[in-house]
């Protein structure tokens, strides 16, 4: 067998293979940037055709050649295997359907796909529709458009919703009851038919989320970056993958590019159509437009840091997250927020720096098996006495006693913060989302105030303690000193 037959029999049994050779049959400006995460689809869409999958939900970064092998090799692919096969694709606009439709053509009219398989196209030959010799089809429609007279045993969704309509309820609705009352019908065989669904994410509700609280999905979700350790297993047992805070395809979009698109994207989509994690709008818990915001915090104001602690500094460990803010005047003026991800050693003297740059008069960090330590060594070598905050109830429960504080309009963030933005998303994500650290630490500081502590007058407390002539008196007030956490400011009274 010469080259040419070697190749042509490689594409005939190897979609990953078929779909390199006619990325340049299709479009000869670009060079083919092959990939691991390219391999992995093209073997799940190699488990449909075996029917191995019957329903299978890809979820992917755009630009990553998602069009290519779902919208155009593929269908080519599956009808060089079984010309008699009927495929109906579908994509949120009717021009967009048809441009693929269009390829997906002109790469089975090729010399190539003629030399790799025996299908022919039949006469009908139409912008949405074409027929194969053995009555086999490829149609092409947009969503809520017209299927009247066509079935499949094939279903592939493209991009079902518009980047812009995603937030539209309306819109959204739409897709997910045309997906439920209309194309799902059209499958002639429900038991052996195939459903692929190839988009990027969008909102929480989009057409994969309405999917997937059906059983039966398999699902392949590719985040643009890694956020654990992938590890995949593809059916001629080859294994595939990247650690955690790598880039899908560094070839196609390195990091530093991801980074920069993340800069010009709010959090909230970035999230979701790179990221393939969507954030509610809206908090399940704490809903964000109950905070106000301020531009100037106020002068004589009680300053606060709330510590979340995480002892571990590992790419997957949680983040130890430190929020500043003060109380004055019954309101909470929260003016940074700080993650760091950092061993013991290093968290400690952050602590300290924290603590000094924000003349911080009130240190809570939470009293818990993993902090016992930390907080005997502050003590100890800082010469601090943080709040030992020992939460009562789970996450949750202290996530919704909280909000009813916060609904009451009396927490205030920093306007135009530059942390604002990952604050937003995890606190509409919780508590669901990955980490819940800043959360917590809020959760955690309204609690401590919450609880009535500070009501009394710091420098009525002072006057009375300077006054107390009996060991037994000073021992009460230098009690209720310590119950207010100013401790430090108390220290002359140490006896």
């Amino acid at each position: 067998m010469n080259n040419k037959g070697i190749l042509y029999a490689a594409c005939r049994n190897d979609l990953y293979a078929f779909m390199q050779k006619s990325f340049y049959e299709i479009d000869g400006s670009q060079e083919f940037k092959g990939n691991w995460h390219l391999e992995l689809i093209c073997d799940k869409l190699q488990q449909c055709l075996n029917g191995k999958i019957k329903r299978l939900i890809i979820n992917i970064p755009p630009r990553n050649l998602k069009s290519h092998i779902a919208s155009i090799t593929f269908p080519a692919y599956i009808l060089g295997h079984s010309p008699s096969e009927r495929i109906i694709c579908a994509s949120y606009a009717q021009p967009l359907a048809n441009d693929l439709s269009r390829k997906t053509r002109q790469l089975m009219e090729t010399g190539f796909y003629k030399q790799v398989f025996k299908t022919r196209l039949g006469d009908k030959n139409t912008e949405n529709m074409f027929e194969t010799t053995y009555n086999g089809y490829r149609f092409a429609t947009s969503v809520d458009g017209s299927l009247t007279g066509f079935g499949g045993n094939w279903i592939i969704l493209d991009d079902p919703i518009k980047a812009d309509d995603a937030q539209s309820e309306v819109k959204r609705n739409n897709v997910n009851n045309w997906y439920d009352n209309t194309l799902i019908s059209r499958l002639n065989d429900k038991v052996n038919g195939v459903i692929i669904v190839i988009m990027q994410r969008l909102h929480i509700d989009d057409l994969t989320g309405h999917l997937l609280k059906q059983d039966g999905w398999d699902l392949l979700s590719l985040p643009a970056i890694a956020e654990y350790d992938e590890c995949f297993e593809l059916s001629n047992g080859k294994t595939v993958g990247r650690k955690a805070g790598e880039a899908l395809n560094p070839a196609l979009e390195p990091l530093d590019i991801l980074d920069n698109q993340r800069k010009l994207m709010s959090n909230y989509n970035f999230s979701a159509q790179y990221q393939q994690n969507p954030i509610p709008a809206k908090g399940n818990v704490i809903n964000f437009d109950d905070f106000g915001f301020f531009d100037c915090c106020p002068a004589r104001a009680e300053i606060f840091q709330s510590w979340d602690i995480a002892l571990k500094d590992g790419k997957d460990n949680d983040y130890s997250v430190c929020i500043t803010a003060k109380y004055k005047d019954n309101l909470f003026y929260v003016e940074n927020v700080q993650r760091f991800k950092l061993d013991m050693f290093l968290l400690v003297n952050k602590i300290r720096e924290m603590h000094q740059h924000f003349r911080c008069n009130h240190l809570i960090i939470e009293d818990s098996s993993i902090s016992t330590h930390l907080l005997q060594y502050i003590q100890r070598e800082l010469n601090l006495y943080p709040i030992k905050f020992k939460p009562q109830g789970d996450k949750v429960t202290r996530a919704n006693n909280a909000s009813l504080f916060i609904s009451s309009g009396r927490v205030l963030l920093q306007r135009n913060a530059t942390w604002l933005d990952d604050f937003k998303s995890e606190i509409n994500s919780f508590p669901n989302g990955k980490h819940d650290d800043q959360v917590d630490a809020l959760t955690q500081l309204i609690a401590v105030i919450n609880d009535g502590q500070y009501n009394c007058n710091l420098e009525s407390l002072a006057n009375a303690l300077q006054k107390a002539s009996q060991k037994s008196e000073k021992q009460i007030f230098f009690e209720k000193a310590l119950k207010i956490h100013n401790y430090n400011k108390y220290r002359m009274y140490e006896f």
